[in-house]
């Protein structure tokens, strides 16, 4: 393992000094972490009452059963324990810390899967890395519009254009935003597909300074710069226990409509939770949701990871 002493960037007009970086990671060394990644959240789904974050939070066992691979044992656990209370292990990557979620799978909430998430196996050291900063907004443009937050917003999720339906999903590496922004004004350019002349795409943005996590309908050109890479990380939260609080949903994406005098797409709701803490369960749940998470304790801790920096301009 190689590891630099100091690496010096410049971040907005100001000199970081950041010590021991790990460089190179070389065979044989301990392997990293992997769980299933929160990529999705539907309104008022089981998923939603226990609390369980995208981006953030990932499932690494269940009843008290690490989940090592991804293999079948998790689909069928679910399976097995319709209509019965379970408990999920979830690591969280914004405290470091992992909690116990209680859980009860069922096919009658009123919308698809019994949970009521999308999750996808992915890898927790790297995960961090596939996140987009907001840097400069163009006065005037869409992505001011749309209330996207310079310096303070990272978007940690895209509409999955591939797929057909409007769901977020993850980003895949570093690239994959800027190859879904492109994707999406081709496609608009097609007569011959569905998006043809669509100017929007479904944004998963995460407010640093508010701790929170909102679904929005952006559109394009978005009109703005946005960074990637070890500059452009979201920081931990230093000690703090509150878990991030999801704010705002798009109706489109979820299973019901919105409530009556809402915009048809967005229903903004609001769920700030003074229980958004890594000890109580309070965080983005509707009222009779689940009672509190039993802390589990730091029993993971991602390694540090060293990333090229590159931006590029969302237009």
């Amino acid at each position: 393992i190689i590891f630099s002493n100091f690496v010096v960037a410049r971040l907005e007009g100001q000199l970081c000094f950041i010590e021991n970086l790990l460089l190179v990671c070389p065979m044989g060394a301990e392997e990293s972490k992997c769980g299933y990644q929160i990529s999705r959240v539907i309104m008022n789904s089981p998923a939603h009452a226990a609390g369980l974050l995208p981006f953030f939070d990932f499932i690494i066992g269940v009843d008290g059963v690490a989940i090592e691979e991804d293999g079948p044992f998790f689909k069928e656990h679910l399976r097995e324990h319709l209509q019965q209370s379970m408990v999920l292990e979830v690591f969280n990557t914004r405290v470091k810390n992992v909690r116990r979620v209680p859980i009860t799978p069922n096919d009658h909430w009123g919308g698809q899967g019994v949970l009521g998430c999308s999750i996808t196996w992915e890898n927790i050291d790297r995960a961090f890395l596939c996140a987009w900063r907001i840097l400069e907004v163009e006065p005037g443009s869409n992505a001011e519009k749309d209330g996207l937050r310079p310096y303070v917003d990272f978007v940690i999720g895209m509409e999955a254009l591939s797929s057909g339906e409007p769901c977020c999903s993850m980003f895949t590496d570093e690239q994959d935003f800027h190859r879904r922004l492109a994707q999406a004004q081709r496609l608009a350019s097609d007569p011959q597909h569905p998006r043809y002349q669509s100017d929007t795409v479904v944004l998963l943005l995460y407010d640093s300074e508010e701790n929170t996590i909102r679904e929005i309908l952006a559109h394009l050109p978005l009109g703005c710069d946005v960074g990637n890479g070890l500059m452009h990380t979201i920081a931990s939260s230093k000690g703090d226990p509150r878990l991030p609080v999801i704010t705002q949903f798009l109706a489109a994406l979820g299973s019901q409509d919105p409530p009556q005098g809402e915009e048809p797409l967005q229903a903004a709701l609001s769920l700030r939770s003074p229980c958004g803490t890594a000890e109580c369960l309070g965080n983005g749940a509707p009222p009779g949701a689940s009672a509190a998470a039993e802390p589990v304790g730091a029993a993971y801790q991602p390694a540090p990871g060293l990333h090229s920096d590159s931006s590029l301009l969302a237009r």
